[in-house]
Parts: C-alpha cells; structure tokens; sequence
C-alpha cells in the first residue's frame, strides 16, 4: 500500500511541475509521453524530421487501443500534404518501425488505417539494452584500470 501511495505521490509531483512549467491551461489541453531514447535516438533510427513530427501526432492518440488519425488529420496538424504524410508513413513502415493496419467498413467502405508502434518499441528496447551492456563494460574496464 505504502508503494501506491509513494507511486501517488511522485505523480502528483510531476503534474505540478509540469503545471508550473507549462501553466494550468496548457497542461490541461493534454499531453504526450515521450520516450527520451527516442528524442535522443532518432537519427540513428532514420527518422527525419517530418517523420518525427508524424510519430508526434500518432502518440497522441495512442492509449488504450492502437492511435488511428486520418492522413489529412496528420497533413493537417504537421502543415504537409496527405501525399507527402503516406510517403513518409510508407518509409517508416519500410524500415519496420510502423506497421500500418488497413481496416474496412460495410457502411463506410473504409477506416482510417491503425498503426502499430511494436518496431519501433522494440528498436527503441534494442538500443536501450546496447546502452546498458555499453556502461556495463565501460564501468568493468574502470575498475580494471590500476
């Protein structure tokens, strides 16, 4: 119970900083989480800026079920085209970070595609466990050094 209560605490914490940051009003608007591997990372993923922008926006609408904005919603929110949105959708998913799943309608003919995010989560686990296994092997070599 005390770990719930702490787990509370430290929540309760952050929000407040993050009120003081942002302001009550801005905060409230909703948020992202963001992963700091891949801020950190995402040159070495081979995301380009448009496509972070992208990841950006599909976040946003990912909680409890997989994030299925339109591409004109993205085209929209980021200031590009919906071409240039599939484009750099179609490279994301190429490169095995995204996979895009089509869904179909009887009444509306089509949906507007789901994205998975499991490449890209495990790419971000990969690089996270090679940071480890780096500091790991640094820190046993400092400890070797006379």
């Amino acid at each position: 119970m005390a770990t719930v209560d702490n787990k509370e605490k430290a929540r309760g914490k952050h929000r407040d900083q993050n009120i003081k940051k942002w302001g009550r009003n801005v905060h409230d608007k909703g948020w992202v989480y963001v992963p700091n591997l891949l801020i950190d990372h995402q040159a070495e993923l081979g995301l380009s800026p448009i496509q972070m922008n992208i990841l950006l926006v599909l976040m946003r609408y990912w909680w409890d079920q997989l994030p299925h904005p339109g591409v004109a919603r993205i085209g929209k929110t980021i200031g590009r085209g919906k071409s240039t949105i599939r484009s750099h959708i179609r490279e994301m998913e190429n490169a095995g970070l995204l996979d895009r799943q089509y869904r179909s309608s009887v009444k509306l003919n089509s949906q507007t595609n789901k994205y998975d995010f499991t490449g890209l989560v495990q790419r971000l686990q990969t690089i996270e466990q090679n940071l480890e296994a780096l500091a790991r092997k640094e820190k046993t070599n400092e400890r070797d050094i006379p």
